[in-house]
């Protein structure tokens, strides 16, 4: 994963690895919530509630509405939100 420099694939990679328990990369999959790409912003919390489970969801709850201070983005605002309303009726 080192040589790889395609963020998205990078997400993918972390994504997969984080899916087959290696939890370490949970930080790594939140980090492209501050990436300048919008859609890689979209991709990561898509990514989030895909993982998202009883242990993790405090987490990402926190992480989601601390993007949402400063998220100006129509398309990330809109996905943040709607994972929000997920992690709490859950």
């Amino acid at each position: 994963m080192e040589a790889e420099n395609n963020n998205h694939c990078i997400l993918g990679y972390s994504y997969g690895l984080y899916s087959f328990g290696k939890n370490e990369y949970f930080n790594k999959i939140c980090s492209f919530l501050y990436s300048p790409d919008y859609q890689l912003r979209c991709a990561a919390i898509n990514r989030l509630r895909d993982i998202k489970n009883d242990i993790n969801k405090i987490d990402i709850n926190a992480i989601l509405i601390k993007l949402l201070e400063t998220e100006d983005t129509l398309a990330v605002k809109d996905n943040a939100e709607k994972l929000l309303k997920e992690l709490h009726s859950s």
